[in-house]
């Protein structure tokens, strides 16, 4: 994961590190994770500028879940995970994001997972 560009002072992993534990936390304390509540700090830019280049994905903020869905696939990817399982991560993720939107408001779920939710799933998907 390096990048001359993004990563000069050589803390891209720490910084992904740090944002992640947030989630990790939650999830492990049974806090709500879905509207990013657990969210202590803004990432730095240079996180957020690394994945966009890296993914093609614009508008990465974490302020909602699938902001951090992406980091955690980017991750994965990095990690050997292969490209079949990794869009049957993504399809298992839309499918259930499809499921909730069927059943609450649309407006509520545009608050959940942002008004750009599908274009970030599909520029994921073709970062795969």
């Amino acid at each position: 994961m390096h990048t001359t560009n993004h990563n000069q002072n050589g803390r891209i992993v720490e910084v992904i590190i740090f944002l992640i534990k947030e989630l990790r936390n939650a999830v492990a304390h049974n806090s709500v994770v879905f509207d990013c509540r657990f969210k202590n700090t803004n990432p730095p830019s240079q996180l957020t500028e690394y994945l966009q280049s890296e993914t093609g994905i614009t508008n990465i903020t974490f302020d909602h879940i699938v902001d951090y869905f992406i980091i955690v696939i980017f991750l994965l990817k990095k990690l050997g995970v292969t490209k079949t399982e990794l869009k049957q991560i993504v399809r298992k993720f839309y499918a259930e994001s499809e499921k909730l939107r069927n059943t609450i408001p649309i407006s509520a779920h545009t608050s959940i997972m942002g008004s750009d939710f599908r274009n970030k799933i599909n520029r994921l998907t073709n970062y795969i």
